[in-house]
């Protein structure tokens, strides 16, 4: 099963989304707006050398089999049941949830649309996979910042735009079920620590940001990642397997071989 939400005690819970406080708009910018600046700053500060940076953004409908295919491909049937016990939550306690119902993507013929955004001229998502293994990497450690931690700033210099780690927020701000999936081509391979002579230049990773929840008696944090387990941590698929994983998620960066997200 490559989705693993992290378990949790009971002695406290995140009830609200915090990607859902961040990176608000007060009027000048459009949600929209402040969506393209926030990404093309964080692609223009992970610049891989004197080469321009390119982002595109592209928008794909799916519908009927192909979406199909998607939906059973991302295993959805298994954030089924989380994204319902945070609406079952809100319900209870008179709050709103923007978490629309999942049992539409499933039974429903709803078009899927799916926003993709790439760079390229960038480094890619560099860097340890946990912080576990920091020591091992110089900074800037791009994966870290981006796909796993808030409020964790991997810029160079204070002079680059955002300092605080919250402007990548907006990427599950603007997904409907707070999910982003990553595929990232690296400037500098990453290796294990056991075995530093192999080089692996690709990485794909998702993760899934819900508020914190329970299903039964089972507390969860609310982050679930989509990974493959080895031990109590999650790691992400690399080479072949991460290509493989792109192109069913209809993400064709395996196309360009230079380093990019």
């Amino acid at each position: 099963m490559p989705w693993h939400f992290t378990f949790t005690d009971n002695d406290s819970r995140t009830i609200t989304d915090p990607t859902a406080l961040t990176v608000q708009s007060r009027g000048e910018l459009s949600p929209l707006q402040i969506f393209v600046r926030e990404v093309l700053q964080n692609s223009l500060d992970n610049r891989s050398g004197s080469n321009p940076v390119r982002v595109t953004f592209r928008m794909e409908v799916l519908r009927g089999t192909e979406r199909e295919l998607f939906l059973n491909s991302l295993q959805f049937d298994h954030i089924v049941p989380h994204i319902q016990a945070v609406r079952q939550y809100a319900y209870e306690n008179r709050r709103d949830s923007d978490l629309p119902d999942p049992a539409q993507w499933l039974t429903g013929g709803a078009p899927l649309r799916l926003l993709c955004v790439e760079d390229y001229g960038t480094r890619g998502l560099i860097g340890p996979e946990h912080s576990l293994e920091v020591h091992r990497f110089p900074k800037p450690h791009c994966f870290l910042g981006l796909c796993r931690n808030i409020g964790d700033s991997q810029k160079a210099s204070d002079a680059m735009g955002g300092i605080y780690g919250l402007g990548k927020t907006v990427l599950w701000k603007h997904s409907q079920f707070r999910l982003v999936l990553f595929h990232s081509r690296l400037q500098i391979p990453y290796t294990f620590e056991n075995d530093p002579y192999t080089q692996h230049g690709v990485r794909f990773f998702g993760h899934i940001r819900l508020p914190g929840h329970h299903i039964g008696r089972q507390s969860y944090r609310g982050s679930g990642f989509w990974g493959t387990s080895k031990g109590d941590l999650i790691w992400f698929y690399l080479d072949s397997a991460a290509d493989d994983w792109a192109s069913l998620f209809h993400i064709p960066h395996g196309t360009e071989r230079q380093s990019g997200t």
